[in-house]
């Protein structure tokens, strides 16, 4: 199910197509019990959220329904690499696109320390090809 909306997103289709092949996607996967899968596609959806400026701000994921910095503790607290590592490659590039390229570089760096995990997932080609 996220993996739909991640090719979407990779294919640059509408945000709007994607968000809401998003929202189909979630509510399948909280109905099927799979709160994994469910975090992932917050994720993608907090990055269609900030591109589309339904954020508090272009450079955040935060909003009046959503606190980025919970989800982060919540997410990094009881949670598997590979979730981890998808989330810190989102934020690269939401804070990449935003131009705050402080948070970007801190999000590439902890995403790094995860790259182990994903050695042959396909986000490698979109965000790690150029290496700084």
């Amino acid at each position: 199910m996220d993996r739909a909306v991640l090719i979407l997103l990779l294919r640059n289709d509408p945000l709007d197509a994607v968000w809401r092949e998003s929202e189909k996607s979630l509510d399948f996967v909280r109905k099927a019990g799979y709160g994994s899968v469910a975090r992932n596609l917050v994720s993608q959806q907090r990055f269609i959220a900030a591109m589309q400026g339904r954020t508090a701000t272009f450079s955040t994921f935060s909003d009046a329904q959503f606190d980025e910095a919970a989800f982060e503790a919540e997410l990094m607290a009881n949670r598997t690499a590979m979730m981890v590592f998808y989330y810190w490659i989102i934020k690269l590039k939401a804070r990449f696109l935003s131009g705050d390229y402080a948070e970007a570089l801190a999000a590439a760096d902890k995403a790094k320390a995860l790259l182990w995990i994903s050695a042959a997932h396909i986000l490698l080609l979109t965000t790690f090809s150029t290496r700084r």
